[in-house]
């Protein structure tokens, strides 16, 4: 049973139940169009400037002439590079006797043994032969190789003794004196004293060159008495003073 209550209170409408909303349709996106993937028309004239693209194919022949041109001017500017050294050297060079190849000791040398060459004046030693003449007809005292330059101590000794009597010998003696040395001249008569009592060593001994620089000396000519002599007479002084000379007087 309801209350006393329940009877006076009205009773609340009920409200309706809500209204379901419609949806919204999405906006769609447009669908391409099925020409929109195909490639745009080319005008003719557009073809026409593609057609003639072999035009382009000349200018390979002529970026390739360019090249050549371009070695051709390296080429010629080295080749003359080169030519100019090989004349500034050619005018440096300095002419000199060489051997043409291996000469061995006591060989006589003839005109094919031996040429003149222009070599660099560094390669050219101190009393280098230049002439052929200089060397015919002398004997080798060093061992020479192919291509060696000839100086004056290689033919020296044979040369010393060209035109003497048979059994002369050269012997070298020094001198303490420069000054000595340079006054005295091939040709000359000297006599060769001994340091040590003053007696004649060697008289008249005939002087073949005579030589300055480090080691001042002569050359003189002698028999082989005179050669024995002279090595007794500097092998006998311990302190080894140089043997002296006297000049003789040319007539």
């Amino acid at each position: 049973m309801r209350s006393p209550q329940s009877r006076l209170r009205p009773s609340r409408p009920q409200s309706p139940p809500p209204r379901p909303q419609p949806r919204r349709a999405r906006p769609r996106r447009p669908q391409p169009r099925a020409d929109a993937y195909r490639r745009p028309a080319v005008p003719p004239s557009v073809l026409d400037v593609h057609r003639r693209r072999p035009a382009r194919t000349n200018r390979r022949p002529a970026l390739q002439s360019r090249r050549v041109l371009a070695a051709a001017l390296a080429a010629l500017t080295a080749g003359g590079t080169a030519y100019l050294a090989l004349n500034r050297a050619a005018d440096d060079a300095v002419p000199a006797l060489v051997a043409v190849r291996a000469l061995p000791v006591g060989h006589l040398l003839g005109d094919g043994d031996v040429q003149v060459r222009g070599l660099p004046a560094p390669a050219v030693p101190v009393g280098a032969l230049t002439q052929v003449e200089t060397a015919v007809d002398r004997t080798v005292v060093a061992p020479l190789a192919e291509g060696e330059v000839l100086t004056t101590l290689d033919v020296r000794t044979a040369a010393l003794l060209t035109g003497l009597v048979e059994g002369t010998v050269a012997v070298f003696l020094p001198l303490s004196e420069p000054a000595v040395a340079a006054s005295v001249q091939a040709a000359d008569l000297v006599d060769v004293h001994s340091p040590v009592d003053g007696s004649v060593v060697v008289p008249r001994a005939l002087v073949l060159r005579s030589g300055g620089g480090e080691q001042p000396g002569l050359w003189l000519g002698v028999d082989r008495t005179g050669a024995q002599a002279l090595a007794a007479a500097r092998g006998a002084d311990p302190a080894g003073a140089a043997l002296q000379v006297a000049l003789h007087p040319q007539p």
